[in-house]
C-alpha cells in the first residue's frame, strides 16, 4: 500500500469508529436512561401508576390490600422488564451499525448516513418484540397474580369486578401508555443520533480535506 492509501485507510477507520461511537452512546442512554425511567419504580409511591389503580379500586370496593404481596409482585414484573428490555440495544446498535461497516467511500463528500427511512424500519421491529414483551409479562406477572393482591373475604362480584377491571387496565390503559412513552423516548433519541452522525460527517470531510491526505492527492493532479 501507498503513503496515501495507509492514511485513508486510517483516516476512514476513525471516522467509521466515532461513528459507531455515537450510536452505541446514543442507544445505551436510550435504554439505560430514557426507557429505564419509564419502567423504574417512581420515587414517590404517589407517582406509580401500578400502585395507585389497586389501591384506589380497593378504596371503592372496601377491599383490604395485601401491600407487601403487592409491592413484591409489581417490583418484580418491574426487574422482569428491565432485563429484558435490553433487547433494544441489540436491534439498533445491530441494525445501524451496517451502515457503518458497509460504508464504502465513492468520492471526496461521501460519508455514513442515517436517515429516518431507516430509523422507521429499526422502529418498527422494536414495536413488535416491544408489544409481545409487555403483553407475556402483563399477563404472567400481574394479570395472574390478581386474586393474591388483596385479602379477607370477597363476594363472588367484588372478586369478578376486581379481576376484570384491573386485567383491563394493565392489557389497555397501562400497556398503551407505556408504549407510547417508549416510543417518544426513542424518536427523540432518533433525531439527536442522526444530527450526531451528520455532524461527524461534516468533521470527517473538513478534516480531509485539512490534512496531508488532500494535500497528497492534489500533488499528483
Amino acid at each position: 500500500m501507498t503513503e496515501l492509501d495507509i492514511l485513508k485507510e486510517q483516516h476512514v477507520n476513525n471516522y467509521k469508529n466515532a461513528v459507531l461511537e455515537i450510536i452505541k452512546n446514543n442507544t445505551n442512554s436510550l435504554v439505560d436512561d430514557d426507557i429505564m425511567s419509564l419502567i423504574n419504580k417512581p420515587p414517590l409511591d404517589s407517582m406509580d401508576v401500578l400502585k395507585g389503580k389497586c389501591l384506589s379500586i380497593a378504596k371503592r370496593e372496601n377491599i383490604v390490600v395485601n401491600t407487601d404481596q403487592m409491592n413484591r409482585i409489581i417490583d418484580f414484573y418491574r426487574q422482569e422488564i428491565q432485563k429484558e428490555i435490553c433487547f433494544v440495544k441489540r436491534i439498533r446498535i445491530h441494525e445501524l451499525s451496517k451502515n457503518v461497516t458497509n460504508f464504502q467511500e465513492q468520492d471526496h463528500y461521501e460519508v455514513i448516513r442515517i436517515t429516518k427511512k431507516q430509523l422507521s424500519e429499526i422502529n418498527k421491529k422494536i414495536n413488535s418484540q416491544l408489544k409481545k414483551l409487555l403483553e407475556e409479562q402483563i399477563e404472567k406477572l400481574l394479570i395472574n397474580q390478581i386474586d393474591t393482591i388483596f385479602v379477607g373475604d370477597l363476594s363472588e362480584g367484588q372478586n369478578k369486578q376486581t379481576s376484570l377491571e384491573l386485567t383491563k387496565f394493565f392489557k389497555s390503559n397501562y400497556k398503551k401508555q407505556l408504549i407510547e412513552n417508549i416510543n417518544f423516548k426513542i424518536l427523540v433519541k432518533d433525531t439527536t443520533l442522526i444530527s450526531g452522525v451528520k455532524e461527524q460527517g461534516e468533521r470527517y470531510i473538513f478534516t480531509k480535506t485539512n490534512s496531508r491526505i488532500h494535500q497528497i492527492e492534489e500533488t499528483k493532479k
